[in-house]
């Protein structure tokens, strides 16, 4: 069973943890990971899951080279006509993947993801205001992809019950107006 996990983060699980521990130690980079905790079951940062960040950026994005996600990130900061908090987790989790999947450096990746946070800050006043806007963002997309009422009732649920407890653990530590 570790052999799988292992296989499917790219690093063990001991280092995706020290290497997201570091990061925590600076406001900026935790803020980013609390706007991607908004998605259950997110347990890694994606740029220390190389094969996973590889599957979703070259896969489910379609994206291969370092302009073309600059420009995606970009895109997604800028507001496509959807829901702007699902936009915004989507170019944090574009950034953060970006490093993961050898597109990007680290440096860009961080700076990207702090573009990002910019714009949510000036957005949104505070967590649970992302949080309803990524809510109806993700269901929104969901939809659009064909998922039945069942499985939007099911993610709904899953969603809503995500965010209650990062409104009480994650988010009620890194303060929404963190300096960038």
């Amino acid at each position: 069973m570790w052999s799988k996990i292992k296989s499917a983060l790219g690093l063990g699980l001991g280092e995706v943890e020290a290497k997201m521990a570091v990061d925590h130690q600076d406001p900026r980079k935790r803020f980013a990971w609390a706007i991607l905790a908004a998605f259950p079951n997110a347990n890694a940062d994606p740029a220390y899951r190389p094969k996973f960040a590889n599957t979703a950026l070259r896969e489910w994005y379609g994206m291969n080279d370092h302009d073309e996600l600059l420009e995606n990130i970009d895109f997604y900061i800028e507001g496509t006509g959807g829901t702007v908090g699902y936009d915004l987790y989507r170019a944090v989790f574009m950034a953060r993947a970006g490093f993961g999947a050898g597109m990007l450096s680290e440096a860009e990746s961080w700076d990207a993801a702090f573009k990002v946070i910019r714009k949510l800050q000036s957005t949104y006043p505070s967590w649970n205001e992302y949080g309803r806007d990524f809510l109806a963002g993700t269901l929104d997309y969901r939809k659009e992809s064909g998922d039945d009422q069942d499985a939007l009732d099911t993610h709904r649920h899953a969603v809503t019950q995500n965010l209650a407890e990062l409104g009480k653990t994650l988010w009620s530590q890194v303060p929404f107006n963190t300096p960038v």
